[in-house]
């Protein structure tokens, strides 16, 4: 009589687990993220796959939480948005996130040809051209330089310094047609005190002029 003897399957070992689970990552997956004020729209592409359906972040906190997520998945994420008014924040939090991330200029020849922007679409243009540029086509993104946070406050402070000078000469020149207008001729920097006759500016628009522009100078000496 012949006895079979049921063997029982040798357990996985820690190790094997392990390795079975660092498999099932993926290689890369790459996100293209639309950033605006109101919330982001990121694409996402997996390895060689196909692009897949876009998630919506309503804050800056909502899209990091969904890029760590992708961490989880993957061996490495890559992160590419465009430079715009909401600056490097992103780029700077990303990366010390240790996520690669690019910021890349605005595709202006490509808005032109829309008549009506679409965030998601936008955002999948992105990811398919961040894919491009890892595969060798270093034209399909237009990198933009990330300036250290030193370099970006001094061009802030340069910038508002522009932007006061050019509102002062704006008020001097709207001051000036006044008095043109009513007969006083034409006065080099009639705001400041007796440049001009303090009849002409008492009650007249001047005053609210003059005032505005004073408060432009106080601003202006601040840089």
């Amino acid at each position: 009589m012949t006895t079979n003897t049921l063997k029982a399957a040798p357990a996985a070992s820690a190790v094997e687990v392990k390795n079975n689970n660092k498999s099932t990552k993926a290689k890369r997956i790459l996100v293209g993220v639309d950033a605006h004020l109101r919330g982001y729209q990121a694409a996402r592409k997996v390895d060689n796959g196909v692009i897949g359906a876009v998630e919506t972040c309503r804050s800056e906190v909502e899209l990091l939480l969904h890029v760590e997520k992708q961490r989880h998945r993957a061996e490495q994420v890559v992160v590419v948005y465009e430079a715009g008014p909401l600056g490097y924040t992103l780029y700077r939090k990303l990366t010390a996130a240790g996520v690669l991330c690019y910021v890349c200029a605005p595709d202006s020849a490509e808005q032109q040809r829309k008549r009506r922007k679409n965030n998601k679409i936008d955002a999948r243009n992105l990811t398919s051209k961040l894919f491009n540029y890892l595969n060798g086509d270093k034209e399909a993104l237009q990198l933009a330089r990330v300036p250290t946070e030193a370099q970006e406050q001094l061009r802030l402070a340069s910038r508002q310094h522009d932007q006061l000078v050019e509102e002062r000469k704006r008020l001097g020149a709207k001051g000036n047609a006044i008095l043109l207008s009513q007969g006083f001729g034409s006065w080099s920097n009639w705001w400041r005190p007796k440049a001009v006759p303090s009849h002409v500016i008492r009650g007249s628009f001047l005053t609210l002029i003059a005032t505005e522009v004073l408060e432009r100078n106080r601003g202006f000496q601040r840089f």
